[in-house]
Parts: structure tokens; sequence; C-alpha cells
């Protein structure tokens, strides 16, 4: 359910109206009864989506903290190739 409120009083209570919508409510804003936006909630990502849904988990550490890969075993014949088809 969508409730509606005026301008005027968005502009007074502002921050209860915000914390209400960072909440999941959904307001829509009106001018003299005729609604003209609507205050939603903004979700983080479809990757919060996707931890709270149980399709993900959190990172157990920092990306920087990875490993790098390690250096593909590609004979020199091939590097010399392709060297030759990027020039």
């Amino acid at each position: 359910m969508t409730n509606v409120i005026e301008i005027a009083e968005l502009e007074t209570h502002a921050s209860g109206y915000v914390a209400r919508a960072a909440a999941g409510e959904v307001l829509t804003v009106a001018d003299g009864g005729r609604p003209v936006a609507r205050l939603v909630p903004v979700h983080d990502s479809s990757l919060r989506a996707a931890l709270d849904a149980g399709l993900a988990r959190a990172a157990r550490r920092p990306v920087a903290d990875l490993p790098l890969p390690r250096e593909a075993d590609v004979p020199s014949a091939l590097w010399a190739a392709l060297d030759d088809e990027r020039f």
C-alpha cells in the first residue's frame, strides 16, 4: 500500500519520511492532492539481493588480498604468432 503525503508535510518532517522509505515503505508525494513524485527505498545492488536470497555469499577477504593468477604456460611460438596477429 502506498501512503500519500503532501509536499508541505514532507518539508516539515522530511527525515521521518526518509526513514520510513529507507525501511521499505513507498510514499507518494502530492501537490494539492495531485501525485507528483514517489519516495521509495534504494536497493543497494543486485549483489545485495543475491546475498539476501542466499544465492551468493559475502567475500571472506578483500579482492586486493587475493593472490595473483598464475601465468599460463604458453609456448613461445604461440606468443610470437599472437604478436604477429596484433601488428
